[in-house]
Order: structure tokens, then C-alpha cells, then sequence
């Protein structure tokens, strides 16, 4: 299976090149101040870069057309965001904004075809990273808190309007979301504390959510999964804290943010809807998962979490 190239809006197309760098090269016209190849762990990304380009710093990245799991991968959907982005100005409002391809061409190289791509280099680091960060060196700041606030507001309006609010949890969950994005999984957002900011990165779409609406309760457990994942950073189990501090407080930080973001909704109302997506999330990982999952279900039942 081949990766598909031919969606995506016309892109020039550079023929034969000689190498990586080449491509790299010709994308910029050649004025590059600096040029830096950065560690991948593969996937469907082939190559990336860093480039300094006129001043500015660039992120570049190449895809091979056989990449894993490209065949159901589509690239396009990131230009389509590109041309739509104005509908979406009311991220702007919650200090938050989608990195999307500045330029973009294709190539080949070693009989392959492969689609190159820049984006604007951004500041920040991935909510991946500072949860290592809060937990493996007990920092002591408030960054995580913050970051995760900040995520639950901008997510929460991604996939629900503010001006219409329901005190119907399933009619909540079963609403197509305002803004679908797939793959949100702590390590393509990044958080600049300084600016405050949510950037939001990697906006390839997946052929599972292509072409229908995608609803909430999806968008919601895919990003507490991963949110949970994040438990795998730890060096050590000791360091998710004696209180389950390293599962309860990106949590509470992105629920508070959540609700936050929906002032005219009954906030009991989206908090019991996320404290049941979560616990469903706790259980299962309580039977496949670390046993941390299984000490943390316990003390919820104990406290009656669900009905707090």
C-alpha cells in the first residue's frame, strides 16, 4: 500500500533529486542560513529538519510514499485546514493556534516518491515532555497545571458551542464536534508558558474519521487515553505520587479548563460526563495495564468519585 499523494491540492513537483538535503534546498530556493537534520523515531515521518530560512526558524518534515501506516493516513487534510483556517478565527480567542504547511512540493528520491512539507518552528514544549518534567524531576512549579487548563479550553471548544448549551450528557457526547483533529495525544500539542499558548501540531487525518462527523465521546476518549498514557514517561512508579498525584492532576487541570471554556453549560453536568469517560478509562487499564490504574479505581470507588 502506497501513501496518497494525489489528494493534495497541486503542489510543485521537483522531480528527481539527488538527496534529502537537495529537497530541502530547492523548497527554500536555496537561501538557507542553516540546515540541521533532527533525530526521528520513523513512522510515517522519513526525514525532518530544522532550517533557518530569511531569519526564521522552520520545521521541516519528509514522508516516504511507502510509510507505515500511510495508506491511511490523509496529508490533505492539513491544506484543507490551511484554506478553511478562517472558519476557525475562535481559537484565536482561547490563545491557540494550528501549525499548518507553509509550502509544500513532492519529489523522488530512490525510485520512491515522497511529499515534503515546512511549518513554522514554534516555542514550547509538548505536554509529553512536561509531564516528564512535573513528575520524574519533581519541578515544584505550576507548569502542568497550567498546560493542562489550558488544553481542556481549548479542546472544549473544538468540540462544543459555548451558545448552546444542553444539560444532556448523551446528547453532549453524540454531537459532532466543531473542529475535528486527529491524533491529539500529548506530543503533538506544545504549551509556551510565557505566551501562554496552545500550539497544535501534526493535522494529517485518519481514513477511520474521514467523511462522517466524528462525535465527542470519540475526540474525549482518544485524548484521555493518551492523557493516561502519559503515566509511561515515569522513571519509576514512585513517581506518580503517594495520592495518584501523576493520573488525578492533569485531570482535574484539564477538567477545570473543560468547563471553564463553557460558562452557559450546567458545569456538574460536563464534569460528570468527564469523570465517567475517565473512570471507564481507569477500569480498563486497571485489566491491561500498570497496577497504579487499579490502586487509583479503588480510591475513587471509596470516595464515590463519580457521584462528587
Amino acid at each position: 500500500m502506497k501513501a496518497d499523494f494525489q489528494s493534495l491540492p497541486t503542489l510543485p513537483d521537483f522531480g528527481k533529486v539527488n538527496s534529502y538535503y537537495d529537497a530541502v534546498r530547492i523548497l527554500f530556493d536555496d537561501h538557507l542560513q542553516e540546515i540541521e537534520e533532527i533525530k526521528t523515531s520513523g513512522g510515517q515521518v522519513e526525514k525532518v529538519f530544522s532550517v533557518i530560512h530569511l531569519k526564521k526558524r522552520w520545521f521541516v518534515k519528509i514522508t516516504r510514499e511507502d510509510c507505515q501506516s500511510c495508506e491511511t493516513t490523509h496529508f490533505d487534510t492539513e491544506w484543507k485546514l490551511k484554506k478553511e483556517y478562517k472558519k476557525y478565527s475562535w481559537l484565536s480567542l482561547k490563545n491557540a493556534e494550528l501549525i499548518l504547511p507553509t509550502k509544500g512540493a513532492t519529489f523522488i528520491l530512490e525510485h520512491k516518491k515522497h511529499l515534503i512539507a515546512s511549518y513554522a518552528w514554534v516555542p514550547g514544549s509538548t505536554f509529553s515532555d512536561i509531564y516528564s518534567e512535573h513528575f520524574n524531576k519533581k519541578t515544584g512549579n505550576k507548569t502542568l497545571e497550567k498546560a493542562f487548563y489550558r488544553y481542556g479550553q481549548v479542546l472544549s471548544v473544538m468540540h462544543l458551542d459555548p451558545e448552546k448549551p444542553s444539560e444532556d450528557i448523551d446528547f453532549i457526547l453524540n454531537s459532532p464536534v466543531r473542529l475535528h483533529l486527529s491524533d491529539r495525544n500529548g506530543r503533538n500539542e506544545k504549551y509556551h508558558e510565557d505566551k501562554d499558548k496552545i500550539y497544535i501540531l501534526d493535522l494529517a487525518d485518519d481514513s477511520q474519521y474521514v467523511g462522517r462527523d466524528v462525535i465527542v465521546k470519540e475526540e474525549l476518549e482518544f485524548w484521555l487515553v493518551h492523557m493516561l498514557d502519559l503515566y509511561d514517561n515515569l522513571n519509576t512508579s514512585e513517581n506518580c505520587g503517594s495520592n495518584h498525584e501523576c493520573l488525578l492532576v492533569p485531570f482535574d487541570s484539564f477538567a477545570q479548563g473543560y468547563i471553564s471554556s463553557l460558562p452557559t453549560y450546567n458545569a456538574n453536568v460536563i464534569l460528570a460526563m468527564l469523570k465517567t469517560i475517565y473512570f471507564e478509562i481507569v477500569k480498563y487499564n486497571c485489566k491491561f495495564s500498570h497496577s497504579e490504574f487499579c490502586f487509583l479505581e479503588e480510591k475513587l470507588r471509596a470516595q464515590n468519585w463519580l457521584g462528587s
